[in-house]
C-alpha cells in the first residue's frame, strides 16, 4: 500500500499527459489489488485459528461493523487532511507512515510469534 501512495505522489512530478497517468494508475491498481487476497487469506486463517469456536461469530460481526464504520469515518478524516495538505503531500505522508508501520510490525517480536509462543504466553 505504501508503494501505491508513493507512486501516486511521484506521478505529478513526471509531468506526463493524462492518458499516461491513467495507464500507470490502472496497472498499479491491478497489481496491488491482486495482492490483497494473497495477504488476506492467510491473515483470516490465522485469526480463525486463534479465536475460540464459540467466539468466532461475535468477532466476525465486530470486525464487519468496524470495517463498515471505518470507511465513512476515514473519508471524513481524509477530507479534513485534504484541506490542510496538497494531494501530493498527503500521499507522501501516508506512504511514509505505512512504511514506518510495516517496518515496526516486521521487527515486533510479539506480533510475529508462532502459535506455540502465543499458547505459552496465555
Amino acid at each position: 500500500m505504501s508503494g501505491t501512495y508513493l507512486l501516486y505522489a511521484v506521478i505529478p512530478m513526471l509531468n506526463l499527459n493524462a492518458g499516461a497517468n491513467i495507464v500507470i494508475v490502472t496497472i498499479n491498481s491491478v497489481l496491488f489489488g491482486s495482492v490483497i487476497p494473497i495477504i488476506s487469506s492467510p491473515l483470516t486463517k490465522r485469526a480463525y485459528e486463534l479465536i475460540p469456536d464459540d467466539k468466532r461469530g461475535i468477532c466476525s460481526a465486530l470486525l464487519g461493523a468496524a470495517s463498515l464504520v471505518s470507511v465513512p469515518l476515514g473519508g471524513a478524516i481524509i477530507g479534513l487532511i485534504g484541506d490542510a495538505l496538497s494531494v501530493q503531500g498527503y500521499y507522501m505522508v501516508a506512504a511514509l507512515g505505512l512504511c514506518v508501520l510495516s517496518i515496526y510490525l516486521a521487527f515486533n517480536k510479539s506480533f510475529n510469534q508462532s502459535e506455540e509462543g502465543l499458547a505459552q504466553t496465555t
